[in-house]
């Protein structure tokens, strides 16, 4: 009987993580679709994705925020790789 209560609680344990991997997927793409930009005024359309918003940095002293525009490569190069890393 003890093995078998272990067994439903390791059973149910690995239900809940499952569970909250996919809750979790599913929320962190959805921000990453919200923050895409689309297309900027005026510009012609591009053929790589691009994101774009806000990130408060710090909130104890009046939400200090941090601007960023991530843009994905067209291209890879192992031109401007500096040193020991390695660019793939």
């Amino acid at each position: 009987m003890a093995l078998f209560s272990v067994l439903l609680n390791f059973i149910l344990f690995l239900l809940l993580i499952s569970f909250t991997k996919q809750t979790l997927g599913v929320s962190l793409l959805a921000k990453q679709e919200a923050d895409r930009v689309y297309e900027l005024l005026g510009q012609l359309d591009v053929m790589f994705k691009q994101y774009a918003n806000y990130i408060i940095v710090n909130k104890t002293h009046g939400r200090t925020q941090l601007f960023y525009w991530f843009f994905e490569a067209t291209h890879k190069t192992n031109k401007y790789c500096p040193g020991k890393i390695t660019c793939r």
